[in-house]
Order: C-alpha cells, then structure tokens, then sequence
C-alpha cells in the first residue's frame, strides 16, 4: 500500500512539484518511486495496470482511495 511521504521534486505522472499543491498528499509505491496521490490513483484506474509510471515492477498492496 502506497504510504504518505513529505517529498522533494516532482511527481513523474503530472510533472508538478509536490509542494506546489499543499493539499495534495506525496504517496511512496513499493518500488520507491512517489507520486501525487491522485496521479498515482488516476494512472491505476485508467487501465495502466498495477505497475508503476517510471520503472514498471508491479505495485504490491491497495491503494487506498
């Protein structure tokens, strides 16, 4: 299950700086990778699969929404 994470840099689905977004929560996927909560949500919901945008290997868990 992806965790929530303070994180520096910027989510590889939307390209947006994590702190640009108060409100938008940093999630950690078990391959390490983070992403906007709602990317990273959006991006598994719309048929990419379970796996993650950047290195592919199989995200482990439920995401929570």
């Amino acid at each position: 299950m992806p965790s929530v994470v303070h994180a520096a840099g910027n989510c590889s689905v939307c390209m947006e700086s994590f702190g640009k977004i108060p409100e938008e929560t940093a999630r950690r996927v078990s391959c390490g990778h983070v992403y906007h909560h709602n990317c990273i949500t959006g991006w598994l919901l719309n048929g990419n699969g379970n796996s993650c945008p950047l290195c592919r290997r199989e995200i482990s868990g439920r995401l929570m929404i």
